[in-house]
């Protein structure tokens, strides 16, 4: 679905999250993650966008949440810009 909208997701593997980049984040943003063990950013305040899982979801329910997420990146992106500006 990424590709449809020209994101080229080849080679990108997700990252474990480590103590190292916890303590240099300035900013941790986690998208709905409800498992408190595999999330440990919950101990430093982060911010959590409730994303929905989109397993097992349709196509058209699955680019609701793309949609979503677009939305709040790019307002995210305007926040960081407005703040450095």
């Amino acid at each position: 679905m990424l590709k449809e909208d020209g994101i080229n997701t080849d080679g990108l593997k997700p990252k474990l999250l480590s103590q190292d980049m916890l303590d240099k984040a300035s900013r941790i943003i986690s998208m709905g993650c409800d498992v408190t063990l595999s999330c440990p950013g919950h101990l430093y305040g982060q911010e959590d966008w409730g994303i929905t899982d989109p397993r097992g979801k349709n196509l058209a329910e699955v680019r609701l949440i793309v949609s979503g997420i677009r939305q709040k990146v790019e307002n995210l992106l305007a926040e960081l810009e407005k703040s450095e500006g």
